[in-house]
């Protein structure tokens, strides 16, 4: 029994890496204060007429000042 639990949850997350994967390639954006590979949820946010795209709020903000 604990063993099939293990399977389907070690099945899962091999999915979800997979998923993932597949879901990062369609877009690849970076982060314009450090860098990071943006995977999900950016924060979009408008400096000098140009939008740019950070991985967080702390690189937005540090990117500002």
């Amino acid at each position: 029994m604990i063993k099939t639990i293990c399977a389907l949850v070690l099945l899962g997350l091999i999915g979800y890496i997979q998923l993932r994967k597949i879901l990062a390639k369609k877009e690849v954006m970076k982060c314009a204060s450090c860098g990071r590979t943006i995977i999900e949820r950016p924060v979009r946010k408008e400096i000098g007429g140009k939008e740019l795209v950070f991985c967080c709020e702390h690189c937005a903000e540090a990117y500002v000042d």
